[in-house]
């Protein structure tokens, strides 16, 4: 069975349910004529990458995981359950739905937890330590300030790992821009078959990870030195990664470069505040021209222990010890944004009243 065609027939399937039963909705106006509710459905739309993740959840945990997929409610729950049943591409038995002739091809949700218990057997897990430390151990990696590097905590490896499987729900291409938090080594641990491919400017990161990738036969890991600056992807993927340099050019130089990788699909960033404060009203602006929407914002899980990369980090803490003051734990905090790119725009139609659903 092949996703994209079935995706295709339930899109036609759920417009042609959505304008029978839209007109009859609390919210939405008597006599509504068939021209404005065939114009309203691209509100109703969902993508392909909604579509996947619900067949995800039905694949593995056999029912509709209302709570983890936004834009599933009761009606479009409803509309696809009939569209399966009518296909035979599924069956109801003890208040549970299992799919029938659907390939290999999705994949599952990973907890923290589960995370950890993968990479308990690769290595002897010191939390304080960062992920790659844990890993390469004497052979260390020397984070450099040029290229704005700093270390990322454990604890934020295992989260930033959980919640790219959360919503990446299929074996698909995916490209990490800059990875000097080496996220493709943990994704490929937990799941050999996403195709990764890793660009980089640092060749230190380049050759940590190929000797990873070596030592633990990782053949889905791909690498490639780059400066994102003056280059172009190669591929076509259906995700990317990215924890640029924490400045209005450096998110926008390096989304775009994700974003030309696509044409429709994910987008996970990491990115921290404390250059970009209030100008972080441009990036939504950039983000919206670009027409990704914002799924989720994690606030306060993305850290990074002192290592005194940068000389004005340590000037600052030694005054704040001078002061009576010090730092104990990670002092610097990322957010993680999960972004969705739509593969249809959205008009501005003309303000209606409060109550008007359409």
């Amino acid at each position: 069975m092949e996703l994209e065609s079935l995706y295709f027939e339930f899109l036609e399937f759920l417009k042609e349910n959505y304008i029978k039963e839209s007109q009859n909705w609390t919210g939405v106006e008597k006599n509504v004529k068939l021209s404005t509710l065939e114009k309203s459905f691209v509100h109703q739309k969902i993508t392909f990458f909604e579509f996947c993740s619900i067949l995800r959840d039905l694949f593995y945990y056999k029912r509709f995981l209302f709570e983890k997929n936004q834009n599933l409610d009761i009606w479009v729950s409803k509309i696809l359950l009939k569209f399966l049943l009518k296909k035979e591409a599924a069956f109801v038995k003890n208040n549970k739905i299992f799919l029938k002739g659907f390939p290999d091809i999705f994949l599952r949700r990973r907890n923290e937890n589960e995370i950890i218990e993968v990479l308990n057997k690769k290595m002897k897990i010191n939390k304080k330590l960062t992920f790659i430390e844990n890993l390469i151990g004497k052979e260390r990696f020397k984070w450099k300030k040029d290229y704005d590097q700093i270390p990322i905590s454990f604890s934020s490896s295992v989260f930033i790992a959980s919640k790219i499987f959360d919503y990446f729900p299929v074996k698909k291409r995916l490209l990490l821009v800059g990875d000097d938090d080496f996220n493709s080594v943990i994704l490929s641990f937990l799941e050999p078959n996403i195709q990764i491919t890793v660009v980089d400017i640092d060749a230190e990161v380049l050759e940590t990870i190929e000797r990873i990738k070596k030592k633990y036969s990782l053949e889905n890991i791909s690498t490639e030195k780059c400066d994102v600056r003056y280059s172009k992807p190669k591929k076509d993927f259906s995700g990317f990664v990215i924890n640029p340099p924490y400045t209005i050019s450096g998110v926008k130089t390096f989304f775009n470069f994700g974003d030309k990788a696509i044409k429709e699909g994910l987008a996970f960033l990491i990115v921290g505040n404390e250059s970009i404060k209030n100008r972080f009203l441009l990036l939504q602006k950039f983000f919206n021209s670009k027409n990704f929407i914002i799924r989720e914002i994690t606030n306060g899980r993305i850290s990074y222990p002192f290592r005194g990369i940068f000389k004005e980090d340590i000037s600052d803490k030694k005054e704040l010890e001078k002061l009576g003051l010090k730092i104990k734990g990670d002092y610097l905090f990322a957010s993680f944004y999960v972004l969705e790119k739509i593969p249809w725009r959205i008009k501005n139609n003309e303000e209606k009243g409060i109550y008007n659903y359409l």
